[in-house]
């Protein structure tokens, strides 16, 4: 066995991840948040080589490309990779349906098409098929009737099994022409993949005896985001001799929008693991008070499989839940907290329930100067200009498929226009337009036909090559260095892809069709380096860790949603959503709430989150709370601005003075213009001399010196 794989194992494990990796029979690590899962996911993997399994009997399932390829490079030799059956469930979905075109039914080089294209052609069925009204005008919204035929099949119903108590004719005549289309043009989207997939291996015995055969070792990542269709899809691939290894933890269950279900750990406990559970307890991430208040805050839950998380640090910072007067006075407070942590080493993250408490937040990061990325917002393989270098690819990989060749055949435009298009179409026929295009007589189409042939053979020899000619023999490179220094950004994202390409040709297939499956299903690039401060919902920000965390608007109606509170799952969920904001903290996490929030343009009372109220003191510091709601009402506060003032201004604060001379390890020289709070609220403007700008920070955290 190499040494590449033996390096996973010999690295010091603890003795419950021993216990896991070293366990013979199948089996449920529950693996808390910060406790080591991939280094066990992955050490198992390298003892299963270590001891004399064959790579392609081991197959891992992952949910992200991010944790796959995570799996592949620690196991670091090129060749194992490409035998062992590591990728997500769509990936490894995909895998099997190639190796069987009769049996499922699709061409072995089927496309994978994305949300947006998906949405594409629902639009062209909707106005072409069905003869309806453009969105615009009045008709059917795309974007219902995807989300329609998505829950079918996340259900396992095809069309024909869609009765008229379930959904009204338009949907169902709809469902029933996109499932046709697609078929014809051998194209499939995301869910599809699983549940073609489920399809093949319950209609085919021999396809599917093959490969619960073939499979020894089943290993499953994240097992608490599993759906019913992937947990139907392990079972589908057990064989007389399967030993599975589930990884995950039922208190980071926070995905039921997707179809995932905390319930289906406790399903695979008792089926698969034969109620046999390791526990990984360790927190190699969080200081132990971080820790206390996570445990205290969870074991609310019930029907929890149960465990406790360690710490193996520090005692740290006392976790704080502040009550500010207003959403504005909160996301100011935010802002003064950062700027008094941006001079220490270390990352730092304001989290929130939903995008919509973020504009308020952005506006004082930037009126105090602080630069910040919101994460999650826009996917690195949705942006224009990274698509229009996807498109060049899969119109290179599949010339035959219509929709590839109009996305890029003007795009950048080369004065092919739509009555040109219209009139290639109809000299096309039934013929894919790719059939015509090497006879017209046209320098521009004879350009855009070369370059698509130099894309398809570069991809035959090197992958990154293949993609340098996407870019420049295309015409998007110098469409983009046309616009000036304002879209240098734009070239270097298409750069990356060039960088993804070589990566993945090291590590996975060399195949252009394979990369493009890549990056299908691929969410990895949103992880890429930003700034310091980063911005993003709860949900964009499990899996990520940062030493110093914000979480804004833990109010009931926010988190919880009010709706959570006539719904015990719903409400467990929302708990678990605060149980993975808390642990992504290393060293100090910062929990706030405002009593006034700015509502459809007025103030509305709001109230501290129950979800904490009832926690011990112990465990957390509370700050601010002496608000009595019946007076405020009383008083008028409610549905408008508080007009008390919300600060105490001050001339001196210890042995500072107002008009003093200060230096600040970040931001230099400057001088006090005023104070405002006490205790541990109190602030401190300074106008600084560097950069002539006035910066309001918080005065325990400034730590001022006298110039």
């Amino acid at each position: 066995m190499s040494l590449a794989s033996r390096r996973i194992v010999e690295p010091e494990l603890n003795a419950q991840q021993k216990a896991a990796v070293s366990e013979p029979k199948s089996v449920l690590v529950l693996s808390g948040a910060g406790t080591g899962k991939t280094r066990v996911i992955t050490a198992r993997i390298a003892r299963l080589l270590a001891d004399g399994v064959a790579p392609d009997r081991i197959l891992a399932a992952a949910f992200t490309n991010k944790a796959a390829t995570e799996m592949k490079e620690r196991i670091g030799s090129p060749h194992l990779v490409r035998d062992l059956y590591i990728g997500t469930f769509h990936s490894l979905s995909a895998r099997l349906l190639r190796n069987h075109p009769e049996e499922s039914g699709l061409p072995s080089n089927f496309r994978i098409i994305d949300s947006g294209d998906q949405l594409a052609l629902i639009r062209r069925i909707l106005l072409d098929d069905l003869e309806q009204a453009k969105f615009s005008d009045g008709g059917p919204d795309p974007r219902d009737m995807r989300a329609a035929i998505n829950k079918f099949k996340e259900a396992g119903l095809r069309s024909r099994s869609v009765t008229r108590t379930m959904a009204v004719d338009l949907i169902r005549k709809a469902y029933s022409i996109y499932e046709r289309k697609m078929n014809e043009e051998g194209k499939v989207d995301f869910i599809e993949l699983i549940l073609r997939c489920n399809e093949m291996l319950d209609d085919n015995a021999k396809v599917r005896k093959l490969w619960s055969d073939r499979f020894q070792h089943v290993l499953i990542d994240e097992l608490q985001d599993i759906s019913d269709m992937q947990i139907r899809w392990i079972s589908l691939l057990r064989g007389r001799h399967t030993i599975y290894f589930g990884v995950g933890d039922d208190d980071q269950s926070i995905y039921a929008f997707r179809g995932a279900n905390p319930s289906l750990m406790l399903e695979f406990k008792k089926k698969f693991a034969k109620n046999n559970v390791h526990r990984l307890e360790h927190n190699y991430r969080s200081s132990s008070m971080i820790l206390d208040l996570a445990n205290t805050v969870i074991t609310s839950n019930r029907d929890r499989i149960g465990k406790k998380l360690i710490g193996t640090g520090d005692k740290g910072e006392k976790p704080r839940y502040t009550c500010h007067d207003t959403d504005e006075d909160e996301a100011q407070a935010i802002a003064l907290g950062i700027s008094g942590l941006v001079a220490e080493e270390g990352s730092i993250a304001v989290l929130y329930r939903n995008h919509a408490l973020s504009p308020i937040i952005e506006q004082q990061l930037q009126s105090h100067s602080i630069p910040f990325r919101v994460r999650g917002s826009q996917r690195f393989y949705e942006r224009p200009e990274v698509k229009n270098v996807i498109a060049y690819l899969a119109a290179a990989s599949h010339p035959e498929d219509d929709e590839a060749i109009l996305a890029t055949i003007n795009n950048p435009r080369r004065g092919v226009g739509e009555a040109m298009i219209k009139k290639l179409r109809q000299q096309a026929g039934d013929q894919p337009l790719w059939s015509i295009l090497t006879g017209v007589k046209s320098a521009k189409i004879a350009d855009y036909v070369k370059c698509i042939n130099n894309i398809g053979k570069a991809a035959k020899k090197k992958l990154a090559d293949a993609v340098r000619i996407a870019i420049d023999e295309s015409g998007l490179r110098a469409h983009y260095e046309s616009k000036g220094p304002r879209e240098r950004e734009r070239i270097e994202h298409m750069s990356e892809v060039v960088n993804e390409a070589a990566r993945f040709a090291e590590i996975g297939s060399r195949e252009l069709a394979d990369f493009l499956v890549h990056i299908s299903l691929g969410d990895a690039s949103d992880n890429r380096p930003g700034e310091q401060i980063s911005l993003m919902t709860i949900h964009a920000a499990k899996g990520l860790e940062f030493d110093h965390v914000f979480v804004a608007g833990i109010e009931d109606g926010i988190l919880p949603p009010i709706s959570a509170f006539s719904d015990s799952a719903q409400l467990a969920e929302e708990r678990r959503l605060l149980y993975v904001a808390i642990t992504r903290a290393r060293r100090s996490i910062h929990l706030s709430c405002s009593r006034m929030r700015r509502r459809h343009g007025i103030f509305k009372p709001m109230k501290p989150s129950s979800l904490l109220m009832k926690i011990n003191h112990e465990h957390l510091d509370l700050e601010n709370f002496n608000f009595d709601a019946a007076a405020a009402q009383k008083i008028g506060l409610a549905g408008k601005m508080p007009t008390a003032p919300r600060y105490i201004s001050r001339s001196h604060i210890g042995n500072l003075r107002v008009n003093q001379k200060i230096t600040h390890s970040r931001f230099g020289e400057g001088v006090i213009l005023e104070f405002s709070g006490t205790g541990d609220n109190a602030k401190v403007r300074v106008l600084f001399f560097n950069d002539r700008s006035n910066k309001w920070l918080m005065m325990k955290m400034a730590k001022l010196q006298p110039a």
